[in-house]
């Protein structure tokens, strides 16, 4: 594991040193850590010299765009022609946060493979894709944006990182682990975090930034999700919640107000596996988390065109609302009669 880190340090640098303008992506529903680690890396790479662009597929939640350099972003669903512009003289790619090229959007993965740049990816999900030439994945690292910073390290550019950069991946890592408390972190996770800390950044406001920025029917949504669309399966402790997209129109529903639901049915005793359904408009996605041995990484691949890490995960249903619904209650089912 060692040998193999250095030698994709080595060739990292390698090819950062030719490099006269460096592309930065992430996958599509960019999140905290998608975000969080994009930005990082842009901010680092400047202050070490290199001219960088930040591309995102889609857009993100509201409450990310107080981000040092948010407004920098290329927007790939609403800036096509500037990206395939920008786009012509790349001469290196980084993807971050994803390990498979399907997680960007298809007309995006187009236009990225008309200019094959040489690539480097970081990311910490499991089973990647060999799409790149540098492959920096290690699964048991919390986020891409604490192997952002060991990259950045690796390549003696630790000073690089100033306070600009230090915000964006400490939101990162506290969205990727649950303000540090789902069990990818660790005590490097920590350290890292710590030098963060040391840069200027202040914990109490970035998590004030991210998860008190709630708008009034962002809360009416959460509430009607708990009290009226929840379902509880005690014999195997799962759980889940499906929302419709009229019920999400009810709640003017914007990008990000899902986001964590997922979450809650864990802290009820006994439940350990939490699913959420949410209807769009061509598909149905579905978000899985496990607590304990439960595999929903292994569970999404195999059901639902998905994947993700052990405990956290994603999926998509090509078949209408109530026909996934009725899947995941036949799955649960099955789980249950196997334990």
């Amino acid at each position: 594991m060692l040998e193999e880190r250095k030698a994709g340090l080595k060739r990292a640098s390698e090819l950062l040193e030719g490099a006269k303008k460096i592309l930065i992506t992430s996958h599509k529903g960019p999140d905290g850590d998608a975000i969080g680690s994009a930005l990082g890396l842009y901010h680092i790479l400047r202050n070490a010299g290199h001219k960088c662009i930040v591309v995102l597929p889609d857009s993100w939640p509201s409450f990310y765009d107080w981000m040092p350099s948010q407004k920098d972003i290329f927007v790939f669903d609403k800036e096509e022609e500037k990206v395939v512009a920008e786009l012509l003289d790349i001469d290196l790619t980084f993807y971050l946060d994803y390990n498979e090229s399907r997680r960007r959007r298809p007309n995006f993965q187009t236009v990225l493979s008309e200019h094959p740049a040489p690539a480097i990816m970081i990311d910490h999900h499991r089973s990647p894709d060999e799409i790149a030439e540098v492959m920096y994945s290690f699964p048991e690292a919390s986020s891409t944006s604490e192997l952002v910073f060991d990259f950045a390290e690796g390549l003696e550019m630790k000073k690089r990182v100033d306070l600009n950069a230090a915000r964006c991946l400490y939101s990162g890592i506290i969205t990727d682990t649950g303000s540090f408390r789902f069990s990818s972190t660790s005590q490097r996770t920590h350290e890292v975090a710590g030098f963060l800390l040391e840069r200027g950044v202040v914990p109490s406001d970035i998590h004030e930034l991210i998860f008190d920025s709630n708008h009034e029917h962002r809360l009416k949504l959460l509430g009607y999700a708990l009290y009226e669309k929840m379902r509880v399966f005690g014999r195997y402790g799962a759980a889940f919640i499906a929302l419709s997209k009229t019920e999400l129109r009810k709640f003017q529903y914007k990008k990000g107000d899902t986001e964590g639901l997922v979450n809650y049915p864990l802290s009820i005793d006994r439940v350990s596996f939490s699913t959420l359904i949410t209807e769009r408009e061509n598909e149905v996605r579905l978000s899985f988390r496990s607590q304990g041995d439960f595999d929903v990484n292994e569970f999404a691949r195999a059901h639902f065109n998905g994947g993700g890490h052990k405990n956290a995960a994603g999926g998509v249903s090509y078949y209408d609302l109530r026909t996934t619904v009725d899947r995941v209650v036949q799955l649960i089912k099955t789980l249950e009669a196997e334990s």
